[in-house]
């Protein structure tokens, strides 16, 4: 049975069926998100894409195993799920959008995590990378101005580039942060990385 891994999380959405239930992490609808996992019984054929395409699952990429995240805009979870070739379906969860890094020791099992993301957060300042989601601009529709406002930081402080976004910020705003919606995941900052230059003389 397949694994998802998503910034350091791990489960099997089907071996942990029961489990994910349990922790009412499985949802009726998609009314919840714009985004959905989608998990197969093999590599979809140019025609299985159409049918996910007409039901509104745009694919935005693959993760191991056998899993693809894609923007999903309707509230129906039963015509994606009825699929003969959809192995699992659900919303993109909240918890996966938090690396373990950020959680004290790492002491959080990955169930818990995404059961209750935030529950070992602490204060502490963190450098962190947020990175969007394929299908969001950084430059419209003021998501510049949710993640900061989201964050406590000014926009001026947010450094920018095509679909990531560094600032630092404390523990206790990465709560309010992935909730904006326009994060895909939320990652310490790599080491080396420089907002692009874009004056006219450099």
């Amino acid at each position: 049975m397949a694994r998802i891994t998503i910034n350091g999380v791990t489960i099997g959405p089907l071996r942990q069926s029961h489990a994910l239930a349990s922790a009412s992490l499985v949802s009726e609808d998609a009314s919840t998100s714009d985004y959905l996992h989608v998990q197969t019984t093999r590599i979809p054929s140019v025609q299985e894409k159409e049918q996910l395409a007409e039901l509104g699952v745009a694919i935005h990429e693959y993760v191991p195993e056998s899993t693809y995240l894609c923007g999903y805009r309707p509230a129906d979870l039963g015509a994606v799920r009825a699929l003969p070739f959809v192995a699992w379906a659900d919303v993109y969860l909240e918890g996966f959008k938090i690396a373990p890094s950020f959680r004290p020791g790492g002491l959080q099992s990955d169930l818990a995590a995404l059961a209750a993301p935030t529950a070992a957060m602490d204060s502490q300042e963190h450098a962190v990378d947020v990175v969007l989601h394929d299908d969001v601009d950084p430059e419209v529709d003021g998501v510049r101005q949710r993640i900061a406002d989201a964050a406590g930081v000014s926009a001026d402080d947010v450094q920018l580039t095509r679909n990531r976004m560094r600032l630092t910020l404390s523990g206790d705003h990465l709560g309010a942060l992935r909730c904006t919606g326009a994060p895909h995941m939320l990652r310490s900052a790599i080491p080396g990385w420089r907002q692009p230059c874009v004056c006219s003389d450099c």
